[in-house]
């Protein structure tokens, strides 16, 4: 995924990132030597990172990572969106439980100061309103994702059939259930009879 070229680089910007968030450096040194692959479908090559001396490298190794985190792009965006999907399955982790759940930890709970990095160019007074257009942005966006996705999901539901709804789902299951009680009931009968079926 990465040309192993530019792994310094892409490693460089992470730490940079992780270095905006004063309360990071305990999470680091609870993953210290872990390591996590992910796996973004269908490229064939997982990206790999190791938790090493409080920073965060790039590793090209053929040894087993610590912690997998495999599925495919949309899966890694809607995770990003939507923490609940993690627990839908969308995303398939094998590995140490422990150390996925400290992995997990590490990027759910960062929160890189930008406005005091912006402020070291612009002044506060700038950073805060720029910082506080970015929140309302991603706000926005967060709300608008959601709406075409609910938007769609009614789409596919209603307009075309697509998706089977919860009411349609239970009603069908009512009915199943129905009929396999009948059978029950007229085979007893049968039995009773003496007919065998």
């Amino acid at each position: 995924m990465i040309p192993i070229l530019l792994y310094p680089l892409f490693e460089t910007a992470i730490n940079r990132v992780l270095a905006l968030d004063p309360a990071v450096a305990p999470r680091l040194a609870a993953l210290q030597n872990s390591s996590l692959a992910i796996q973004i479908k269908p490229f064939e090559k997982p990206l790999r990172f190791i938790a090493l001396d409080g920073k965060l490298c790039l590793e090209n190794s053929e040894a087993p990572p610590t912690v997998t985190i495999a599925g495919d792009l949309s899966a890694f965006i809607e995770a990003q969106m939507n923490k609940e999907s993690m627990r839908a399955g969308l995303l398939q982790i094998s590995g140490d439980i422990g150390a996925a759940q400290r992995w997990q930890q590490l990027f759910a709970d960062l929160q890189p100061d930008w406005e005091e990095k912006l402020s070291q160019y612009v002044g506060d007074i700038a950073a805060h309103q720029i910082g506080n257009v970015l929140r309302a942005l991603q706000a926005w966006s967060k709300s608008s994702v959601d709406h075409l996705m609910s938007s769609a999901a009614q789409y596919a539901q209603e307009e075309r059939g697509w998706i089977v709804g919860a009411a349609e789902l239970d009603h069908f299951h009512r009915d199943v259930e129905r009929l396999r009680d009948d059978a029950e009931r007229l085979l007893a009968k049968a039995r009773q009879k003496g007919i065998t079926l």
